[in-house]
């Protein structure tokens, strides 16, 4: 069990700063797929507008998920097996349904923005379904993410609290990041 109320700033420390510098690692390797993708953001420098917006997409929906989670754990609602199930289930539905629905209203935002500038159509067309594409499978992949790692980290007795969410901020942002990248370089591939 947790005991907060007992816990010391020295205590805290302890169990926050192993996951912050294994995870200041691991984020190197976002650093590192920007970097693989310098062509690509060289050729189409317009993604690099649209990286901020998915990968805060991501991290809000994967904090979403992770809220909810520990809510569920703090009030024993995930006690079994079967709880686990369909609150995954769940969550893989709503990851699924706000991917659409965020992936087609950033669609529609972006194919008019990039008529408006002057783009042509399909040049429009083909960058607005990169961009809706990549919202929408990132904003799944996060929301599966953010349910999954707290609920991993408390079968490997680690408090979920604690090294959930940094992780699942540096997990979604490699996870977004590649999406993306890989997406643009495979469906735009005419303006590269």
């Amino acid at each position: 069990t947790i005991d907060e109320d007992n816990e010391t700033v020295k205590s805290s420390v302890r169990k926050r700063i192993p996951w912050l510098i294994i995870l200041l690692f691991i984020n190197l390797i976002t650093s590192g797929i920007v970097t693989g993708f310098e062509a690509t953001l060289t050729a189409i420098p317009t993604l690099a507008l649209f990286m901020p917006l998915i990968l805060n997409m991501a991290g809000n929906t994967g904090t979403q998920s992770l809220g909810v989670v520990i809510r569920l754990f703090a009030s024993n609602q995930l006690a079994d097996s079967k709880d686990i199930l369909k609150h995954l289930l769940r969550e893989f539905l709503t990851g699924i349904v706000n991917g659409l629905a965020v992936g087609a209203m950033l669609f529609a935002l972006v194919f008019i923005l990039k008529s408006i500038d002057g783009t042509p159509l399909s040049d429009a067309l083909d960058f607005s379904k990169v961009i809706a594409i990549s919202i929408a499978i990132s904003l799944f992949a996060s929301t599966v993410a953010g349910t999954l790692i707290p609920i991993l980290m408390r079968m490997i007795k680690v408090d979920p609290a604690v090294a959930s969410g940094p992780f699942i901020t540096t997990v979604n942002d490699i996870i977004a990041l590649l999406i993306y990248f890989g997406l643009a370089n495979l469906m735009i591939s005419s303006l590269l």
